[in-house]
């Protein structure tokens, strides 16, 4: 058996980087935030998506394909979103 994929801090700051990108174009979150000023704030909106699993992402590593919800993420993820959010 395989271990669990780590999914690296460039990882999650280009599939952030990504989504955010999506969220400033129109794209509807697949989260639900209360906050108003941070719903405005696509890079909180794409990290919680992010951290609560909600994206469908591969990331490829050479012949090896890695499913974003089956990956465990980086402490970077849970630093980002106490940095954007309350």
């Amino acid at each position: 058996m395989e271990p669990t994929p780590v999914l690296s801090r460039y990882d999650v700051a280009r599939i952030v980087g990504m989504r955010s990108l999506h969220l400033s174009c129109g794209a509807p979150p697949l989260v639900h935030v209360d906050d108003e000023h941070l719903r405005e704030n696509t890079m909180y909106v794409a990290a919680r998506e992010l951290k609560e699993r909600r994206l469908d992402v591969v990331v490829r590593r050479g012949e090896r394909v890695v499913r974003v919800a089956d990956a465990r993420l980086p402490p970077c993820v849970d630093v980002l979103l106490g940095t954007l959010g309350p």
